[in-house]
């Protein structure tokens, strides 16, 4: 008699979660866990130590990388280019599909000051957000390329 119940009481469940808007599907969303709790956007700031103004017409671009797999290169998530009105602190919003993101990789930010195709300032150490344990934000110090300025 125990199974018959069980047999019923399963035919009753389906037929709440097919009466449900979207169906077993919708049913089943609910409960799933989803990378969309992860914040969708990073915050900082890009700067550098020299005490020299950034030539007018500068742009800064700051990556998400994947930076998960050694033995690869790293993958880019989102991007931003920013057109500099201003001097250091150069402040960034980088946003990034929350979906797109794995928990267990690690992600960094990257970011460089360009002059139309010349470049006069970079990041040099990987610096790791969102996942990990690691911040939502991130201040970057850039170093000044060497080379005909």
């Amino acid at each position: 008699m125990f199974p018959r119940i069980m047999k019923i009481a399963g035919c009753a469940m389906l037929a709440v979660a097919l009466a449900l808007p979207g169906g077993v599907h919708a049913a089943e969303q609910a409960t799933a866990a989803t990378p969309a709790t992860i914040p969708a956007v990073v915050n900082g700031t890009l700067t550098y130590r020299e005490r020299i103004a950034l030539p007018p017409g500068s742009s800064a671009i700051v990556q998400l990388l994947d930076t998960s797999r050694a033995d690869t290169q790293a993958r880019p998530v989102a991007e931003q280019k920013i057109a500099i009105n201003r001097q250091v602190p150069v402040p960034f919003s980088l946003d990034y599909d929350a979906a797109s993101l794995d928990p267990r990789n690690t992600y960094t930010l990257a970011a460089r000051i360009v002059l139309g195709d010349q470049l006069l300032f970079i990041s040099d150490t990987a610096t790791p957000v969102i996942t990990r344990g690691n911040p939502l934000e991130a201040d970057l110090v850039l170093k000044k390329v060497s080379g005909k300025q």
